[in-house]
């Protein structure tokens, strides 16, 4: 067994740095214990231990070892990206890294049909409740999702994974994903990838723009969801971003900066305010309103003085 140990701000937390991630439903985590064990996918059986300010990695093959900085987030440099961000929206973002700590973005692009099938499962559902679930289902049945997408008759997946329209869905598109997806890996081009995930059924910008950032690892882009706009909503400085939700029809067509819809797209705004941290904020996002804005959780916010909502 490798080990290797690495030196972190003492404010991460695994759990909380899990908890906004579409990597979820591959990995368990022990809160008690502060560990995390990769179950499922690319470098499964994979350990990671918070003790203290160090990271503790733990895998048998050293490519793994190294793979765990995009599991752990550390991929993404926050000082280095939160120098992009513009001069008024400066306050926000130091006080989400002063109420989180410097938390990255964590994600795995090697398990990239697995984390496909974690964005596309969480449309209209609670993540945490039913597509963590669904999946794991799934990998307890098969492991690998490509057998799920061929399969001819589909009454054990409905039956054992789920029999919501979003399951039903899923099978479809994800047959459609295997068939585009070494066209997708090996393009470059942002707007060409954009454009090949747009034309699958039931796939929009949100899922889009998730893929992305998840899969991509570009953090220029963040899907406008209902949690983002919550977020943006209690800050003045952040509420005049919040314009039209962006078009499928027209996403698939422009880039941002040549859209005739950017002057009243949010996503554009926000892109334009924040750079390389948009992808971060949207994720920090979903952790801050899910963990303290609808807990009660104002009093240890240090954003509390700028919030227009503050209970």
């Amino acid at each position: 067994m490798l080990l290797k140990i690495v030196n972190v701000d003492r404010k991460i937390d695994l759990n909380k740095l899990l908890y906004p991630s579409f990597i979820l439903p591959l990995v368990e985590m022990n809160t008690i214990t502060n560990e995390l064990f990769k179950r499922w996918g690319y470098c499964k059986n994979l350990k990671i231990r918070k003790d203290n300010g160090n990271i503790v990695i733990a895998h048998e093959e050293k490519r793994c070892i190294e793979y765990a900085d995009e599991i752990l987030g550390l991929w993404f440099d926050i000082d280095r990206y939160r120098k992009d961000v513009s001069k008024n929206y400066q306050e926000l973002i130091e006080g989400m890294i002063e109420t989180h700590g410097k938390i990255g973005i964590a994600t795995s692009s090697n398990d990239d049909v697995e984390i496909f099938s974690s964005i596309f499962l969480s449309r209209a559902t609670d993540f945490h409740r039913n597509t963590v679930r669904w999946l794991r289902n799934a990998f307890s049945m098969f492991e690998n999702l490509n057998r799920i997408a061929y399969l001819d008759n589909l009454d054990s997946i409905l039956t054992s994974v789920g029999n919501s329209f979003q399951i039903k869905q899923w099978i479809a598109v994800l047959r459609d994903y295997l068939n585009l997806r070494n066209a997708i890996r090996c393009e470059i081009d942002i707007q060409s990838i954009k454009s090949r995930l747009l034309r699958m059924k039931f796939v929009g910008p949100k899922v889009t723009y998730a893929y992305i950032l998840f899969i991509l690892k570009n953090t220029s882009y963040a899907p406008i969801d209902r949690n983002f706009l919550e977020f943006l909503k209690r800050f003045s400085v952040t509420r005049p971003l919040i314009g039209a939700i962006p078009q499928k029809r027209l996403c698939m067509v422009y880039t941002c900066e040549h859209c005739t819809y950017k002057k009243v797209c949010t996503l554009y705004r926000v892109r334009s305010a924040f750079g390389h941290m948009s992808g971060w904020l949207q994720t920090m996002a979903y952790l801050h309103v899910k963990t303290l804005c609808n807990t009660g959780g104002c009093n240890i916010c240090r954003l509390r003085d700028q919030c227009l909502i503050v209970k």
